[in-house]
């Protein structure tokens, strides 16, 4: 699968590989690539619409991703 983050802030795009989806794959590619301030992020993912958000520790939507196959 490939999946296509975007940071709001830097407006920081890029698009990794994965075999699975879960929230160590997601914060590893965000923390290597995203530029972002803050290492407590969490991830929504909504199956349906295969988009989901970033989150940072003060509960503020910082960028998304998208998954396809």
């Amino acid at each position: 699968m490939r999946i296509e983050f975007n940071i709001f802030a830097s407006n920081q795009n890029w698009s990794a590989t994965s075999h699975q989806i879960n929230s160590d794959i997601l914060i590893r590619n965000v923390l290597a690539k995203g530029q972002v301030s803050d290492i407590n992020l969490s991830f929504t993912y909504d199956e349906v619409e295969q988009q989901g958000k970033i989150i940072n520790n003060h509960n503020q939507v910082i960028g998304g991703f998208q998954v396809t196959f």
